[in-house]
């Protein structure tokens, strides 16, 4: 009885506290919450699983801390350790990630998943299983927005580096790639991945491109893609009109030295439009 009413609560505690924010913005307290549900949800859930092998007095923890995690929380710790569990993680490791995902957002909790799946899969990246979750753990840590954009260019950059129909780069670089511009969007509105792609597609295989190599066309798309995912489009434009009669009539290697002198204006201090502020990323090495 003393533990039941201690269960209770504790519970309602975490009602009365329970503020449900991305990690990453300012607290602001939610009055919505569904801490009995999320409690009873997992705790049910747990009581099923008996592989994880925790006590009675453990899965009453975890279901209370799940509970803070406020609407959906339960949805997200059980979405998340199921996934882990099928990838083999040992359920107490996958409960301590799952109660992680729980006090997050669904849109970091989805991002999370997203990741994890094209990182570990053999279709994917390939990597083991502690470096899949270390990835998505690194995406999903973002705001909830920035984690969306980020999830989507991660899954959309490995599968295009890899796929044998594509650029079919070595898995390494892959990683490296995928990484380095996922998490190089902080600080952007959009995704950059599509704009990355078609503009590497531009270079290498439009009749009406320059005909890099892919090693020159990923060096210059990731260039421009630092300064701004709206920079390819400038530089597409740009070395369609130097390299034209009418236009400049630069032979390609001069057109697209121009273009990528013109794309680099893309990105600009509002406070001065005269200065150049994009800055690059440092060049990835030669798959």
């Amino acid at each position: 009885m003393r533990i039941e009413l201690l269960i209770l609560i504790s519970v309602t505690s975490v009602f009365l506290g329970c503020s449900h924010t991305d990690k990453n913005s300012p607290n602001l307290v939610e009055f919505h919450c569904t801490p009995a549900k999320e409690f009873i949800t997992t705790v049910s859930y747990l009581r099923q699983a008996r592989a994880f092998k925790l006590s009675e007095e453990e899965m009453r923890s975890t279901a209370l801390s799940v509970a803070k995690g406020c609407v959906d929380a339960a949805k997200r710790f059980i979405n998340t350790v199921d996934l882990l569990v099928t990838a083999r993680l040992p359920g107490k490791a996958a409960v301590r990630l799952g109660i992680e995902m729980a006090s997050r957002t669904n849109e970091q909790s989805d991002a999370f998943e997203k990741v994890f799946k094209s990182a570990f899969s053999k279709a994917g990246l390939d990597l083991n299983l502690p470096e899949s979750v270390d990835v998505a753990e690194q995406i999903a840590a973002m705001t909830k927005e920035k984690s969306v954009y980020a999830a989507d260019d991660f899954d959309q950059l490995v599968h295009y580096c890899v796929s044998k129909e594509q650029l079919n780069l070595p898995r390494t670089y892959c990683y490296r790639l995928a990484m380095k511009l996922s998490l190089s969007n902080e600080d952007r509105e959009r995704g950059i991945a599509e704009a990355f792609i078609d503009h590497i597609e531009f270079m290498v295989k439009d009749d009406e491109g320059p005909k890099l190599t892919t090693k020159a066309a990923l060096e210059i798309a990731s260039e421009l893609i630092a300064i701004s995912p709206f920079a390819p489009s400038n530089f597409e434009e740009a070395y369609r009109f130097a390299v034209t009669k009418p236009g400049l009539g630069m032979t390609r290697s001069d057109g697209v030295a121009f273009a990528k002198k013109l794309a680099a204006h893309t990105r600009q201090l509002k406070s001065d439009a005269s200065s150049e502020s994009g800055s690059k990323l440092t060049l990835i090495a030669e798959p």
